[in-house]
């Protein structure tokens, strides 16, 4: 990707991109917020670096990131708040010959935005990642089924949703999207956001069709 756009190398800053570089590490604070407390920095030629402030970096290599496999490069908070082309100008010092530097977000009208590209390559899934979505994907049905025969009539699509997000954090699984429907919301709607709404006597009726009866979804990762 990085030779195809001509770049010397890509600083990675979103929560989801920093998650599937790393392997599931995390970089995020402020979960509402697409971007993270630290970058990745890919250069053109496999060196990768690790891009925080003092107050971050720490956390960063004793619990997310090995400075064995990213080089870390810090830099006084203050620094980081003075100018939006800070971390890019700091990133840029790393390349090679004065390469262009490419970014997954938004940093200044200087550095392009290649999301979609790096979309294009998360796509393609490694083996060890294939593994990870096939552990997780039984993990979390194994969860689900847990629940399911758990509920009672009366309980509220609200305190399901709860549930299932606890039942799911329990095994280091993070719910991300968390959706719950009773009874006649599940033909009404598509995205099922979890209401007041409890469960009614049909739950128990076996002979009606169980999407008919309960459906909860979610989106999730590992914690």
């Amino acid at each position: 990707m990085l030779a195809e756009k001509k770049l010397g190398g890509v600083l990675i800053n979103s929560q989801h991109n920093f998650a599937w570089i790393t392997a599931g590490k995390h970089n995020g604070i402020d979960l509402s917020r697409e971007n993270g407390a630290a970058s990745i920095l890919i250069r053109n030629d496999g060196k990768k670096f690790v891009l925080a402030n003092g107050i971050e970096m720490p956390r960063m290599l004793e619990e997310e990131i090995s400075a064995d496999d990213f080089e870390p490069i810090d830099f006084a908070w203050e620094d980081e708040k003075i100018s939006s082309e800070f971390l890019t100008k700091k990133a840029q010092t790393l390349l090679q010959n004065g390469d262009a530097l490419g970014a997954d977000l938004f940093l200044n009208a200087q550095t392009p935005i290649v999301e979609g590209d790096i979309a294009n390559c998360r796509y393609e899934l490694t083996k060890p990642e294939i593994e990870r979505f096939r552990k997780l994907g039984k993990d979390a049905g194994e969860t689900f089924n847990e629940i399911i025969e758990s509920l009672k009539i009366g309980e509220s699509e609200i305190e399901i949703a709860r549930k299932t997000q606890n039942a799911l954090a329990a095994k280091n699984i993070n719910s991300i999207v968390n959706l719950a429907a009773a009874d006649e919301r599940i033909q009404r709607f598509r995205h099922l956001i979890p209401t007041e709404k409890t469960l009614g006597k049909s739950f128990n009726d076996r002979r009606l069709r169980p999407k008919k009866r309960f459906n909860c979804f979610t989106y999730a990762s590992y914690l």
